[in-house]
């Protein structure tokens, strides 16, 4: 009794040894491969490209609340080449991005994305507001981090590569400063003055109204002409290449001619007073004789 239960015993294991060796060699012939850690990226490898669409680089901005819009897209596609040894090929493939960040200068510590919330690990589109913005000019870095598969004989291995792009921009939202320096809030006898005025900064565009008609767009200083008699009014208008637009103070003044002397009035005033005097002083020379 004991030897037949030994027997089975015996049977057993060996049945299950079977098994386990044939179980063994499928999954070889499955997976011929054996993980051998990492190693360096090669060299052609082709990194994920980066595409920041807001801000456009070397901008300027009205505004301290922007878009930050950013795309990655990565190339998947398996590259084979020849080990140059053998006949077996050597080939690699970027797998999936695994992190991705971006670093703004007005902040210390750099931001990672949410990769759980997109569907792909290759190619993703990315939005986020960025607010309170300080002023002055500013640089944005993103960086993506992928992974990859090399495999070489039966051997394969992962590495890692990463990617950066940058834009560089500026905010003002400050209105430029004008000052009007030719005109002051008083009358002239001269119905042409000059508008001269000074600005703290470089601008797109200048201006002026006159009298609250239609705005007339100058290079520079000007001149007013053809002003009837009475009151005025002018204001300078200023926009910077960021869009803000600053005004100058109105200025109210008033042209008053004077009439001119009447010349004839005069003039016959004098001749008669000539003749007037030039008669007495004949009659007075008559009578001594």
């Amino acid at each position: 009794m004991k030897k037949t239960v030994m027997s089975i015993i015996l049977l057993s294991i060996l049945l299950a040894a079977a098994m386990i060796d044939a179980q063994c060699v499928s999954f070889s012939r499955a997976n011929p491969y054996f993980y051998m850690g990492f190693r360096a990226p090669p060299e052609d490898v082709e990194l994920p490209k980066i595409n920041v669409t807001f801000p456009q680089n070397n901008t300027i901005l009205a505004t301290d609340t922007i878009p930050l819009s950013f795309d990655i897209s990565m190339n998947t596609s398996k590259h084979i080449k020849s080990d140059g040894k053998t006949l077996q090929s050597v080939f690699y493939f970027l797998k999936s991005l695994y992190d991705i960040s971006y670093q703004v200068d007005w902040q210390k510590d750099s931001i990672s994305v949410n990769l759980g919330s997109y569907e792909s690990s290759y190619n993703l589109i990315y939005n986020i507001t960025l607010s309170k913005i300080p002023e002055g000019k500013h640089i944005i870095n993103v960086t993506a981090f992928a992974e990859g598969v090399f495999a070489e004989r039966n051997n394969f291995y992962f590495f890692n590569v990463n990617t950066s792009s940058s834009v560089c921009f500026t905010v003002d939202t400050v209105k430029p400063q004008i000052l009007i320096t030719s005109l002051e809030n008083k009358t002239y006898a001269e119905t042409s003055l000059q508008l001269n005025f000074v600005i703290n900064e470089n601008l797109s565009k200048i201006s002026y109204v006159l009298d609250n008609q239609n705005n007339i767009t100058v290079n520079g200083n000007s001149s007013l002409t053809g002003l009837s008699e009475g009151f005025h009014s002018v204001t300078v208008y200023a926009t910077d290449i960021a869009g803000n637009v600053g005004s100058s103070e109105t200025l109210t003044f008033a042209i008053d001619k004077p009439e001119p002397l009447p010349f004839l009035p005069i003039a016959v005033s004098v001749v008669a007073s000539a003749v007037i005097a030039f008669v007495v002083v004949v009659y007075l020379k008559k009578r001594k004789r």
